[in-house]
């Protein structure tokens, strides 16, 4: 089978980098299935970077390999890292964002010995990034690549936040619609509020939900609407509106959930 590379990033169309590293990958890797989940992520945006690639990973074959080149300079606190999760890999910076984008605590994770393998760290995706993903495709140990058992991050700002009767959760991501999707999942609201009445309010208490739907038309066009998406995530959306628009929302913004 062809090895599968996939490519996140925030370049943009006018810019040389995903032509530049897709060509790079292809001299080593002259038969590989090079695929862009995105080239358009906000600039520097690591949560938008990670919803996404969180929502498309496992759709891919096994053992393939995705390139997380969003803030990709490494430095002591963040070093680069490769992880093994559910027969796929990933290479990238650790900011704290791979459990999350994993679903679950990885597999396993190694820093990478950038000094002792690699061509130099100017362009990293470039540099780093792909001759670490032509290696593994070609069955390199990743012991041979990096330190083994490594301790992964894990970034606060995309944990729900829990309390006695209130359940905090982050916005991490919105779509083309508007729709915000949040850091809660559905088994983390099953298990803290269950059959429990609750109430929860977007940025003020004028706006605010009291149950969660099944879809967007169960509540009349122009009204806000909780339904948890296919990646199990919550999502608040106005049914036919923009919600990100509406109320002038921003990543990191909270979502409220008080439940008796």
């Amino acid at each position: 089978m062809k090895p599968s590379i996939s490519i996140i990033s925030d370049w943009k169309q006018r810019d040389y980098y995903y032509a530049a590293l897709r060509q790079r990958i292809r001299q080593y890797l002259p038969d590989a299935d090079v695929n862009s989940i995105s080239n358009q992520v906000e600039s520097h945006d690591l949560m938008e970077a990670a919803f996404m690639l969180r929502a498309a990973w496992n759709y891919f074959p096994d053992n393939s390999i995705h390139l997380m080149c969003v803030k990709t300079e490494a430095s002591a606190e963040h070093p680069h890292v490769l992880i093994r999760h559910k027969n796929q890999y990933f290479i990238g910076t650790d900011f704290g964002y791979w459990p999350f984008i994993c679903k679950t605590k990885p597999d396993a994770a190694w820093i990478l010995n950038d000094e002792a393998h690699y061509k130099g760290n100017s362009f990293p995706s470039l540099n780093v990034f792909a001759p670490v993903a032509a290696a593994i495709a070609k069955g390199v140990s990743p012991d041979e690549l990096g330190e083994t058992g490594y301790a992964l991050q894990e970034a606060a700002e995309l944990k729900p936040v829990m309390e006695k009767g209130i359940l905090r959760a982050g916005i991490v991501y919105f779509d083309s619609y508007g729709n915000a999707i949040t850091n809660l999942n559905k088994s983390g609201f099953e298990q803290e509020v269950g059959d429990k009445k609750f109430r929860m309010f977007l940025m003020s208490e004028q706006n605010r939900i009291h149950r969660i739907s099944s879809a967007y038309c169960d509540v009349r066009p122009g009204s806000l609407v909780a339904v948890f998406n296919s990646q199990g995530l919550l999502e608040i959306a106005i049914n036919e509106g923009n919600l990100k628009q509406l109320l002038n929302l921003r990543t990191g913004d909270a979502l409220r959930i008080e439940y008796e």
